[in-house]
């Protein structure tokens, strides 16, 4: 058999290479999802910081404390029957608070406490 210098090489065919490409654009548009939602997420609480005053843990309303993130109408009902605060490291004590929730909550909120 004698091979032909003229003839090129055959290309793989297209669907060897669709697995990897699938992959390939699912791994790029899930990083671009995460990238994004992490993104906004951040302008988001950082506007929401800037732009609103801090909520009184000790005198706001149930509808004021509703306003937080991640706080409903049990929350807010819990924070309302455990005042007063003494400072921001004790509302961790309410019951439904967790790391993750005082951690959005902190540049939100603020203690004062009376003299």
């Amino acid at each position: 058999m004698v091979s032909d210098p003229q003839k090129q090489p055959e290309a793989p065919h297209w669907t060897i290479q669709l697995p990897w490409l699938v992959l390939f654009l699912s791994m790029v548009v899930a990083g671009v999802l995460k990238f994004d939602h992490s993104h906004v997420q951040r302008f988001h609480d950082r506007d929401v910081t800037q732009g609103a005053a801090l909520i009184d843990l000790n005198t706001a309303t149930q509808a004021e404390l509703e306003t937080l993130p991640g706080i409903g109408p049990v929350l807010a009902k819990r924070l309302i029957s455990a005042r007063p605060f003494a400072d921001l490291e004790d509302f961790k004590r309410v019951p439904g608070i967790g790391p993750i929730l005082r951690q959005r909550l902190l540049p939100k909120v603020m203690v004062q406490t009376s003299l």
